[in-house]
């Protein structure tokens, strides 16, 4: 939805801790570019307007800032650091799709906004006129510095209706690819084949047969043009299996 104050809660973060702690784009190269000054000694990472497209070209990258302990900082015509990573990323977004969640994802949260407020200038003017009185900042820091956390797992994320629509929506080609395939749903010449009492392939032949199969598909079709190879064929496979 437009207009309900998505943008809000990254403002009061922003304000609670400090906008040089804060960094906000629409654009995944400023972070996953050449460059990274952008998220040098930041706490928080906000991607605008995110479209399906920018998460899936960036799905490792996304995956890996999210769960490394320190990361490159890459600052030009400067000497290559590493930091610890405290980043915590935001990704907003009126796209139906605008991230990538896998099967097995164990870190996305996902939140809906509420049109409740949709056109509340009142409401939105205040807060606007909130975040720059001090006292009021201070203020809800303390309430929230106070809110006991004790029993509180971050791993323990709730999966929102949301979070399951897009997770079913977002179901990797390579899942729909080998059920049509052991169920022998493909066009032309079999890719598996019998010896003895097991079922095999030749990985060549998979893959082929695995990019035949996005390229005639409409929903599919911006994975062709993904690099495919042996070691990213095997991931996906591990991915499905769990291995």
């Amino acid at each position: 939805n437009t207009g309900v104050g998505k943008d809000k809660l990254i403002d009061i973060l922003e304000a609670l801790m400090g906008v040089d702690y804060a960094y906000r784009t629409s654009k995944m190269e400023d972070v996953f570019g050449a460059f990274n000054e952008s998220i040098n000694d930041k706490l928080l990472l906000q991607f605008n307007e995110v479209e399906g497209k920018d998460s899936l070209k960036n799905l490792e990258k996304l995956k890996d800032l999210t769960t490394i302990k320190r990361h490159n900082i890459n600052i030009k015509n400067i000497k290559l650091m590493k930091q610890l990573n405290y980043l915590r990323i935001f990704l907003l977004s009126n796209n139906k799709t605008p991230v990538i969640i896998q099967a097995n994802d164990r870190r996305t949260f996902i939140v809906e906004s509420t049109d409740t407020l949709k056109g509340n200038i009142d409401f939105f003017t205040t807060i606007s006129d909130d975040l720059e009185n001090q006292v009021w900042i201070d203020q809800l820091y303390t309430e929230l510095a106070n809110v006991d956390l004790s029993d509180f797992n971050v791993k323990q994320r709730p999966k929102t209706e949301l979070f399951k629509t897009m997770q079913y929506d977002n179901i990797l080609p390579i899942y729909h690819f080998c059920r049509e395939l052991l169920q022998n749903k493909l066009e032309g010449e079999p890719i598996i084949k019998e010896r003895g009492n097991q079922l095999y392939c030749v990985t060549n032949d998979f893959v082929l047969k695995y990019l035949e199969y996005l390229k005639a598909s409409d929903d599919f079709v911006e994975y062709a043009d993904k690099p495919l190879n042996r070691r990213n064929m095997k991931k996906n496979i591990n991915e499905i299996t769990g291995a």
